[in-house]
């Protein structure tokens, strides 16, 4: 499934490809799984401490290929049990949302590792080293505040556009990175019903 997707996807074929991913959304959520083609081995975990975190996943900064890198890790176990399977469904259908999101305002997503937080798993993006809005206009008060909201508003634009809509569900500034001088959404959450919402550990990047 996960090969006809990316064929469809080079290919074009829009309708094809929904049923696709709706197909496998559907299997990651019953089996709590995601394609082994998003896997990427080869990655370390630096600092050993997380740098921030949201309601169920935690973020660690790592290295990977000679790169930095972003690690969202799932909080697998919460007062010594393991996690609702909810929520490790809902990790399970982000990593596919988000894998099919390509816009110059929105992060890519890289990939999943499963070893380095064993045995949870963490979601690859890359590293946003001017961390969030608020602290790099603070900074840098002379930066283009007006290209930086138009870029973000192009951002929730694509994101809105789709069917079912991919809605972010905590838009302030501490989600918001400076980068390459473009806006960038960093991460995606569950998909809602009809819906497709962010979690509050995305940020976006300028």
């Amino acid at each position: 499934l996960q090969e006809i997707d990316t064929r469809s996807y080079v290919y074009n074929e829009a309708d094809y490809r929904a049923r696709c991913i709706k197909c496998l959304l559907k299997v990651a959520e019953t089996y709590l799984v995601v394609p082994t083609s998003l896997m990427i081995s080869n990655v370390r975990q630096n600092p050993r401490y997380p740098i921030n975190g949201g309601a169920y996943a935690d973020i660690y900064r790592g290295r990977m290929r000679g790169i930095d890198i972003c690690l969202k890790v799932l909080r697998i176990f919460s007062h010594g049990e393991m996690k609702p399977r909810g929520d490790i469904r809902k990790f399970c259908r982000e990593v596919l949302v988000w894998r099919n999101l390509r816009h110059p305002n929105v992060l890519p997503f890289i990939g999943v590792n499963d070893d380095v937080f064993y045995p949870g798993f963490c979601l690859i993006s890359p590293w946003m080293k001017n961390g969030d809005i608020i602290s790099f206009l603070r900074q840098n008060p002379g930066h283009n505040r007006i290209q930086c909201i138009r870029e973000v508003a192009n951002g929730l634009h694509y994101l809105h556009s789709h069917d079912p809509p991919v809605v972010h569900a905590d838009i302030r500034g501490l989600y918001f990175s400076p980068r390459f001088r473009r806006a960038r959404f960093q991460s995606i959450a569950d998909y809602l019903g009809r819906r497709t919402s962010l979690s509050p550990e995305t940020s976006i990047a300028a």
